[in-house]
Protein backbone atom coordinates (compact mmCIF):
# COMPACT_ATOMS: atom_id res chain seq x y z
CA UNK A 1 0.00 0.00 0.00
CA UNK A 2 3.13 2.42 0.61
CA UNK A 3 4.18 1.51 -3.09
CA UNK A 4 0.60 2.94 -4.16
CA UNK A 5 0.53 6.02 -2.01
CA UNK A 6 4.41 6.65 -3.11
CA UNK A 7 2.57 7.08 -6.99
CA UNK A 8 -0.86 8.37 -6.16
CA UNK A 9 -0.31 11.16 -8.20
CA UNK A 10 0.52 9.59 -10.97
CA UNK A 11 -2.32 7.32 -10.70
CA UNK A 12 -4.96 10.00 -9.83
CA UNK A 13 -3.65 12.12 -13.03
CA UNK A 14 -4.58 8.90 -15.18
CA UNK A 15 -7.98 8.78 -13.55
CA UNK A 16 -6.95 5.78 -11.26
CA UNK A 17 -8.50 5.82 -7.33
CA UNK A 18 -6.83 3.70 -5.03
CA UNK A 19 -8.86 2.36 -2.07
CA UNK A 20 -7.65 -0.54 0.35
CA UNK A 21 -9.49 -2.82 3.03
CA UNK A 22 -8.19 -4.80 5.72
CA UNK A 23 -9.39 -7.29 8.22
CA UNK A 24 -7.62 -4.97 11.02
CA UNK A 25 -9.95 -3.31 13.32
CA UNK A 26 -10.60 0.64 13.08
CA UNK A 27 -7.69 1.26 15.59
CA UNK A 28 -4.61 -0.93 13.79
CA UNK A 29 -6.13 0.51 10.49
CA UNK A 30 -5.53 4.08 11.52
CA UNK A 31 -2.22 3.60 12.62
CA UNK A 32 -1.03 2.27 9.49
CA UNK A 33 -3.12 5.51 7.24
CA UNK A 34 -1.26 7.51 9.77
CA UNK A 35 2.27 6.22 9.80
CA UNK A 36 2.22 5.42 6.07
CA UNK A 37 0.45 8.83 5.53
CA UNK A 38 -2.29 7.54 3.20
CA UNK A 39 -4.47 10.10 1.10
CA UNK A 40 -6.45 7.13 0.20
CA UNK A 41 -9.74 5.78 2.01
CA UNK A 42 -8.50 2.02 3.75
CA UNK A 43 -11.42 0.32 4.74
CA UNK A 44 -11.61 -1.44 8.24
CA UNK A 45 -12.55 -4.59 10.13
CA UNK A 46 -13.31 -6.68 7.10
CA UNK A 47 -14.31 -10.10 8.36
CA UNK A 48 -11.42 -12.50 7.02
CA UNK A 49 -13.74 -15.50 5.88
CA UNK A 50 -16.41 -14.64 4.24
CA UNK A 51 -14.12 -11.94 2.59
CA UNK A 52 -11.64 -14.52 1.50
CA UNK A 53 -14.45 -16.95 0.40
CA UNK A 54 -16.19 -13.84 -2.02
CA UNK A 55 -12.74 -12.59 -3.44
CA UNK A 56 -11.04 -16.15 -3.74
CA UNK A 57 -8.51 -14.87 -2.09
CA UNK A 58 -5.86 -16.42 0.58
CA UNK A 59 -6.55 -16.62 4.37
CA UNK A 60 -4.42 -17.48 6.91
CA UNK A 61 -6.49 -18.62 10.31
CA UNK A 62 -3.89 -19.12 12.47
CA UNK A 63 -2.88 -15.57 11.92
CA UNK A 64 -5.83 -14.35 11.13
CA UNK A 65 -5.01 -12.32 8.18
CA UNK A 66 -6.28 -12.62 4.80
CA UNK A 67 -2.87 -12.25 2.09
CA UNK A 68 -2.90 -9.39 -0.32
CA UNK A 69 -6.01 -10.15 -3.36
CA UNK A 70 -5.33 -7.11 -5.80
CA UNK A 71 -8.36 -6.14 -7.84
CA UNK A 72 -8.37 -3.61 -10.78
CA UNK A 73 -12.01 -2.35 -11.64
CA UNK A 74 -12.55 -0.91 -14.91
CA UNK A 75 -15.06 2.58 -14.91
CA UNK A 76 -18.13 -0.09 -16.22
CA UNK A 77 -17.12 -1.52 -12.48
CA UNK A 78 -16.30 -4.64 -13.87
CA UNK A 79 -13.04 -6.21 -12.77
CA UNK A 80 -10.15 -5.71 -14.91
CA UNK A 81 -7.37 -7.49 -13.43
CA UNK A 82 -7.23 -9.22 -10.45
CA UNK A 83 -4.11 -10.88 -8.23
CA UNK A 84 -3.96 -13.04 -5.20
CA UNK A 85 -0.88 -13.17 -3.20
CA UNK A 86 0.05 -15.83 -0.67
CA UNK A 87 3.26 -14.66 0.43
CA UNK A 88 4.95 -11.19 -0.25
CA UNK A 89 5.49 -11.93 -3.64
CA UNK A 90 2.68 -12.13 -6.63
CA UNK A 91 1.12 -8.60 -5.91
CA UNK A 92 -0.20 -5.67 -8.77
CA UNK A 93 2.08 -3.30 -7.75
CA UNK A 94 1.20 0.90 -9.19
CA UNK A 95 4.09 0.60 -11.93
CA UNK A 96 1.96 -2.25 -13.28
CA UNK A 97 -1.35 -0.47 -13.16
CA UNK A 98 0.10 2.71 -14.57
CA UNK A 99 1.15 0.17 -17.66
CA UNK A 100 -2.60 -1.57 -17.97
CA UNK A 101 -4.33 1.48 -17.89
CA UNK A 102 -2.37 3.58 -20.38
CA UNK A 103 -2.74 0.24 -22.58
CA UNK A 104 -6.26 0.13 -22.25
CA UNK A 105 -6.45 3.84 -22.69
CA UNK A 106 -4.69 3.19 -25.89
CA UNK A 107 -7.12 0.77 -27.43
CA UNK A 108 -9.50 3.22 -26.93
CA UNK A 109 -8.21 5.44 -29.89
Amino acid sequence: MAAYEAQRESLEALGVKIAAASVDGPEKAQETVERLSFGFPVGHSLPMLPTATALGGYYSESRQILHATNVVVLPAQTVGVVSYSSGAVGRIGPDSVLRLVEFWKSRQN
